[in-house]
């Protein structure tokens, strides 16, 4: 075999660089796809997250709300039987553990009731 020319061996020498060149911008792609993977799973992580923590703010508030929702329910269901005797402030310190509350009731049952002071045995009002 013929020893080669500085050509060739200049030649081949090119090739080499030239090739190990592709594979450094190879790997610099490569290095760039993960980079932007990565950041992208970061991005979709953080979401995620924010997704959950927004999740468990309306399940707090929907606990809450439900729980209001059965105090007003209850509240709204509640009523008293007239006892003979009875006063609306009498009914009100029984019920709210304050006589002067008694115009609340009044306004409750006017449906009912024309006079505050004529109230009777048997009746059922309302207390809100």
């Amino acid at each position: 075999m013929a020893p080669k020319s500085l050509l060739d061996r200049l030649g081949e020498a090119l090739t080499g660089e030239d090739k190990g060149a592709q594979e450094a911008e190879a790997a610099r792609q490569e290095a760039e796809r993960l980079r932007q993977e990565a950041e992208a799973k970061a991005a979709e992580a953080q979401r995620q997250l924010e997704l959950q923590a927004q999740a468990d703010q309306e399940a707090s508030l929907h606990r809450e709300l439900e729980e209001a929702a059965r105090g007003l329910r209850a509240q709204a269901g509640r009523t008293y039987v007239v006892q003979s005797g009875d006063t609306l402030s009498d009914i009100a310190q029984a019920m709210y553990g304050d006589a002067g509350r008694w115009p609340e009731i009044f306004e409750a049952n006017k449906d009912k009731l024309s006079d505050p002071n004529l109230i009777h045995p048997g009746q059922e009002l309302r207390i809100p």
